[in-house]
C-alpha cells in the first residue's frame, strides 16, 4: 500500500504539472500558428525537433542510469556525489559531440537552407537541458517529484509569458523571436534547478576513469535506444516531410504531433513514479510483486490510453480549430490517426521502463532499432503518396511493433524467472 501511495502522490504532482505545461504548450502553439503561418510554423517545429533529437545524444542514457544508480540502494551523500559527477562529466562530453554533429548537419544539408543560423542558435538549448535533466534525475531518484515538476512548469510558464509579451509589444512574432523565448525558458529553468540541487548536494568533478567507463557501459545501450526513439518519434517524420512535402506539411503534421506528445506524457509521468519501485521489486527475491505491479500498471495504462485516444478522435476538430484555426484543418485527420498510436505508446512506456529495470537495455536497443527500420522504410514509402497521413500511419505501425516485441520479451523473461517458494 505504501508503494501505491507513493506512486499515486508523485503521479498526481506530475499530472498537475503536465496539465499546466499542456495548457501553456497549446496556448503557445495557438499564438505561434496564427502569427507565423503554416510554413514558418513548420520551420519552428523542424528546428525544435532536430534540436531535441540532438539533446537525446547529449543525454545518451545518463539520466535514466543516474536514477537507477541512485534508487537502487540507500547510499551515502558521498556516493551520490560520485554518481552525479560521473553523470555530469559524461553529459558534458556527449553535449559537445551533439553540438558538433548538429552544426555539421546544419551546414551540409539542404533542409537547413535559410534556417542554419537559427538552428545553431537554438542548439545552445542543449547545454541547459543537459544541466536541468541532471537535477531532475536526482529529484526522481529521491521521489521528490514536486521539485522536478516545479522546474518543468517554470519553463512552460516563462515560455508562454514571453510569447504573449512579444505579441503585445510588437504585434507580431518572428521565427527568431519564438526560438529565443523557447531557449530562454530552458536557460532560466536550468539555472534555477541546478541552484536548488547544489543546496542538497555539492559537485567536486573528481570522477575516476574506471567509474566513467562503468557508467558509460550501462548508459550506452539506453542512450542509443533513446536516440533511436527520438529519430522515429519525430525526427524522421519531420525530416522526410520537409524533404518530400515541404515546410507546410511539417507544420500540419507538427501541430497534431504536438497535441499527441502532450497527451502521451501522462504515461511517462506515471512510469517516472513507478520506475524506482520496479527497480526495488526486481532486486527482491520474490518476483511475484514485480509481476503483480506490471499487470496492474498495464491495465491502468491501457484504460488511460483508450479513454484519451477516444477523446482525441471525438475532439480533434475542436482542438485543431482552437489552436491553429481553419487553415490547419488538414491536421484533424492526422490527430485522429495518432490516437491509435497513443494507445500503443502508453503501454510501451511500461514495457520499456520495465526492461531497463530488469537490466535488458541491450535487448531493448535491438528491438528499438527494428522499430526504427520499420519507421524509416514506412516513411520513405508512404509519405510520397499519402503525405502527412502516411507519416501518421507509420507512427501507429511503429508503436504497435514495439509493443509486440517488448511484450513478448517481458512475458518470456518473467515466466522464466524462478519464484520464491
Amino acid at each position: 500500500m505504501g508503494n501505491v501511495m507513493v506512486v499515486a502522490k508523485n503521479t498526481f504532482w506530475q499530472i498537475l504539472g503536465r496539465v499546466i505545461m499542456m495548457i501553456c504548450s497549446l496556448l503557445t502553439a495557438r499564438f505561434l500558428t496564427r502569427f507565423l503561418g503554416v510554413e514558418t510554423w513548420g520551420n519552428y517545429i523542424f528546428i525544435t525537433n532536430i534540436v531535441l533529437m540532438a539533446f537525446n545524444l547529449a543525454d545518451f542514457g545518463t539520466g535514466t542510469i543516474t536514477v537507477k544508480k541512485l534508487a537502487k540502494a540507500k547510499i551515502k551523500t558521498k556516493q551520490k556525489q560520485t554518481i552525479l559527477n560521473q553523470a555530469l562529466t559524461l553529459k558534458l562530453i556527449f553535449t559537445v559531440i551533439a553540438l558538433i554533429i548538429l552544426a555539421g548537419l546544419s551546414f551540409t544539408l539542404d533542409q537547413f537552407q535559410d534556417i542554419r543560423i537559427l538552428t545553431l542558435f537554438s542548439s545552445l538549448v542543449i547545454i541547459f537541458l543537459t544541466v536541468r535533466t541532471l537535477a531532475e534525475a536526482f529529484f526522481m531518484a529521491n521521489l521528490n517529484f514536486i521539485a522536478k515538476v516545479a522546474f518543468e512548469t517554470t519553463a512552460s510558464l516563462i515560455s508562454i509569458a514571453g510569447i504573449i509579451a512579444i505579441s503585445q509589444i510588437y504585434q507580431q512574432i518572428s521565427l527568431g523571436q519564438a526560438l529565443f523565448v523557447w531557449g530562454g525558458s530552458a536557460v532560466i529553468s536550468a539555472v534555477a534547478a541546478i541552484i536548488f540541487l547544489e543546496k542538497k548536494i555539492s559537485f567536486s568533478f573528481t570522477p575516476t576513469k574506471e567509474g566513467l567507463k562503468n557508467f558509460f557501459n550501462q548508459s550506452a545501450p539506453v542512450g542509443i535506444r533513446q536516440l533511436v526513439f527520438a529519430l522515429y518519434d519525430a525526427g524522421i517524420d519531420s525530416f522526410f516531410l520537409k524533404t518530400l512535402a515541404g515546410s507546410a506539411a511539417v507544420g500540419f503534421y507538427g501541430l497534431s504531433y504536438k497535441v499527441y506528445t502532450n497527451l502521451i506524457l501522462g504515461a511517462a509521468f506515471f512510469m517516472n513514479s513507478l520506475f524506482p519501485i520496479i527497480i526495488n521489486n526486481h532486486d527482491g527475491k520474490d518476483q511475484s510483486h514485480l509481476t503483480s505491479t506490471i499487470k496492474r500498471s498495464g491495465l491502468f495504462l491501457l484504460a488511460s490510453g483508450l479513454v484519451i485516444g477516444l477523446l482525441m478522435v471525438i475532439g480533434a476538430p475542436i482542438i485543431i480549430n482552437f489552436i491553429g484555426g481553419q487553415v490547419f484543418f488538414p491536421s484533424i485527420k492526422v490527430l485522429r490517426i495518432l490516437s491509435l498510436a497513443l494507445i500503443f505508446g502508453y503501454l510501451n512506456h511500461l514495457t520499456g521502463y520495465t526492461m531497463i529495470a530488469l537490466g535488458a537495455q541491450k535487448q531493448l536497443l535491438w528491438l528499438s532499432v527494428l522499430a526504427l527500420v520499420i519507421n524509416l522504410a514506412g516513411n520513405w514509402l508512404l509519405i510520397p503518396s499519402l503525405g502527412i497521413a502516411g507519416a501518421a500511419w507509420i507512427t501507429v505501425a511503429t508503436e504497435a511493433s514495439i509493443l509486440v516485441t517488448t511484450g513478448i520479451f517481458l512475458i518470456n523473461r518473467l515466466q522464466s524467472t524462478p519464484k520464491e517458494p
